[in-house]
């Protein structure tokens, strides 16, 4: 079954630990409400960290900067899938005050903001079976600091 978008993809974001400081973490969860397990590409997800400019995070209404690294790649390897069998879950956890310049305290949003990369063949997992599937979820809300 897919998700109400049409995608058989869903994500969840969720504070990871209480708030501690500037150390905001959050979970990133992928799960597959479709009926086929998929293949997914870890690139430009939280599942492999922080590593371009993915997550759309909000201050008191102002658009936080990302500040983290920008990183060309060649061809993804084994170990930068992950598969996702049909009703289960993978999930990541980063810290955002890596990637992206927060506040000393605020009232903030983050959503994720980019399409997730799907392989046909995991055995094959080259550029002609690569396809991006765009993936709905929740915007979590917090606030921390004083």
């Amino acid at each position: 079954m897919a998700s109400a978008s049409g995608s058989p993809l869903s994500y969840r974001i969720e504070l990871a630990s209480p708030l501690a400081g500037e150390d905001v973490r959050v979970r990133f969860v992928i799960t597959n409400e479709g009926a086929e397990p998929l293949t997914v590409l870890k690139w430009y997800t939280p599942l492999e960290g922080i590593a371009g400019n993915i997550l759309q995070v909000v201050c008191d209404g102002k658009v936080v900067p990302y500040k983290g690294p920008q990183i060309k790649r060649g061809q993804p390897g084994p170990d930068d899938y992950v598969t996702v069998d049909p009703g289960k879950s993978v999930s990541g956890v980063v810290a955002l005050s890596e990637a992206y310049d927060l506040p000393a305290a605020g009232e903030c949003t983050v959503a994720f903001k980019r399409p997730v990369q799907t392989v046909t063949s995991p055995a094959r997992p080259d550029r002609a079976s690569r396809r991006n599937i765009v993936v709905h979820g929740n915007t979590l809300q917090f606030r921390f600091g004083q």
